[in-house]
């Protein structure tokens, strides 16, 4: 089953590609690989959640460790237009998601307006994200990954309801200097929303 709608998903991220089917901001963002659908996913979430967590997972990378990677996972290139606002330097997004309307367009379809606002610092006086002149710009920013990760993750569901998923994700590590592995919890929640499932907490291992 999961490789059916794998393939069904990479068909329509291949034909809106080809120029023929919808605009960028689509429900397929950000792109999905055969390999994305090759990770482990929580079992208990049905086809349209695990799609969902494979997309947070996906964009998740640019708000839990370097902003930056806005441009370097999405096409940008390095060393674009750059300004200073209130004593703070932002860059100007090369990227996929250079336009702000596509920027949050991709967001409101996978996380609640609630979250977006706590991702990229909407009611901070230095948010991480923001637009000017209709595009898109973040605080350059960028912290050193876990040490020890072994890439090895497991799923405990803690809550299910009609309108409300919640679970964990078990990331495994090994310690500095060697010795058994050992595992850390990250909660992760989904609720139904108006327009479909949408996350409103949500945690990478890294």
């Amino acid at each position: 089953m999961k490789r059916r709608f794998a393939a069904l998903f990479c068909a329509v991220l291949f034909c809106g590609a080809a120029g023929g089917c919808a605009e960028i901001g689509a429900s397929s963002e950000p792109p999905l690989t055969e390999e994305d659908w090759n990770e482990p996913l929580p079992d208990f979430l049905d086809e349209e959640q695990q799609a969902l967590y494979l997309r947070a997972k996906a964009i998740f990378p640019v708000f839990s460790g370097d902003t930056t990677n806005i441009d370097s996972m999405f096409g940008g290139e390095a060393g674009g237009e750059s300004f200073e606002q209130d004593g703070v330097r932002y860059c100007i997004s090369t990227g996929r998601y250079r336009q702000w309307a596509d920027f949050m367009e991709m967001m409101r379809s996978i996380f609640t307006e609630e979250y977006i606002a706590e991702l990229t610092g909407a009611e901070t006086d230095s948010p991480a994200f923001f637009e000017k002149d209709g595009l898109l710009c973040y605080l350059e920013g960028a912290r050193g990954s876990r040490f020890g990760y072994q890439e090895s993750d497991e799923f405990q569901l803690t809550e299910e309801t009609e309108e409300e998923v919640s679970f964990d994700l078990i990331g495994h590590y090994l310690p500095v200097g060697g010795g058994e592995i050992y595992t850390e919890s990250y909660p992760i929640r989904m609720v139904r929303t108006e327009a479909g499932w949408r996350i409103a907490e949500f945690a990478r291992a890294q």
